[in-house]
This record gives C-alpha cells, structure tokens and sequence, in this order.
C-alpha cells in the first residue's frame, strides 16, 4: 500500500523544469491595472492613466482617452497596483502619472496635465514631486 507521501513525490528532474516553467510565469510583467467596474473587469493600460481621484472609499480612474472608470477600491488599493516609477501620489485624494505633466504652478501648488487639466498637488509632497521631476 502507497502512502500519500509516496503517492505525491515527483521525481528531481521534473521538479525543476516545473520551476523552471514558475520562474518565467513570474517575469511576464502585467501594464494594465485591472478593476472591477460595474459587472465587468476592466483592464487599462498603465500608459493610458493620466490620473486617479479619490472620493471617500470610491477611485475615479481618468484615462487619456477622456473615459473615466470608478471602482470600489480606496486610494490606497489603487496605489498598490501602481508601478511607483510611474505614479505618484501627490495629494491625499490624486495619483498622477508622472509622464503625463506638462507643467507646474508653484504659486498655488498646482499641476497641468495633458488635455489642460489643472490639479493641486499637497505642499508637503513638493519637494519629493520636484526631485523625481528632477527639478
């Protein structure tokens, strides 16, 4: 009689081309956020984000395409997913993608993005907004 032990054992060759075959699953990188919109799942580009806007435990996302998407997610959860050498978080309620700014208003704390849209981003995140700017 075989036990479990015996039953489940895969011999040492086939071991490692299964984890041959995990190690290129996992450097498959994913450039698309996925949320759950509505009774769907959306997949966007993260090149096509300009930004996302918090609204208490809700995030609108704003594409380039002038589409926006709202999910049920916080911020915060939205953030996670974001690739940090792209997004930044520069207010309590807006992520920006870095590669859509087309200038800044240091007066009143200010940004513009592509499509002329204008949002305020928090003193305490301008200097670190300035240095990955290299400003």
């Amino acid at each position: 009689m075989k036990t479990i032990r015996q039953a489940i054992t895969i011999p040492l060759q086939e071991r490692s081309d299964a984890f041959k075959v995990l190690q290129v699953f996992k450097k498959i990188p994913i450039k698309k956020l996925a949320i759950a919109v509505n009774e769907e799942v959306r997949l966007i580009a993260f090149e096509d984000i300009l930004y996302c806007k918090s609204t208490s435990n809700y995030t609108t996302i704003f594409t380039r395409s002038d589409k926006s998407y709202l999910c049920s997610k916080t911020l915060k959860e939205v953030e996670s997913k974001l690739p940090q050498d792209i997004f930044f978080r520069i207010h309590q309620s807006y992520i920006v993608n870095l590669q859509c700014i087309v200038s800044l208003k240091k007066q009143c704390c200010e940004l513009e993005l592509e499509n002329q849209l204008h949002i305020p981003f928090s003193v305490t995140k301008k200097s670190e907004l300035y240095k990955l700017l290299g400003i």
